[in-house]
């Protein structure tokens, strides 16, 4: 499950910094700071996704 939200998360914030380049192309074509978000959003986003799976499996779960 982590692979795939891993998979995802990735492919959306690529998706951004793709769209980004267009209207912030100072910063979205550095390459440091576009491997800093690439790496770093999809893990932060993961955490989160497991946090609301676990609130919601204990809110609906007794």
């Amino acid at each position: 499950m982590t692979c795939i939200l891993l998979f995802f998360n990735a492919s959306f914030v690529m998706a951004l910094l793709t769209a980004a380049e267009s209207k912030f192309p100072i910063w979205a074509q550095n390459a440091e700071a576009s491997q800093f978000i690439l790496f770093t959003v999809p893990l932060v986003l993961v955490v989160l996704q497991w946090m609301l799976i676990d609130y919601a499996r204990s809110r609906f779960r007794r």
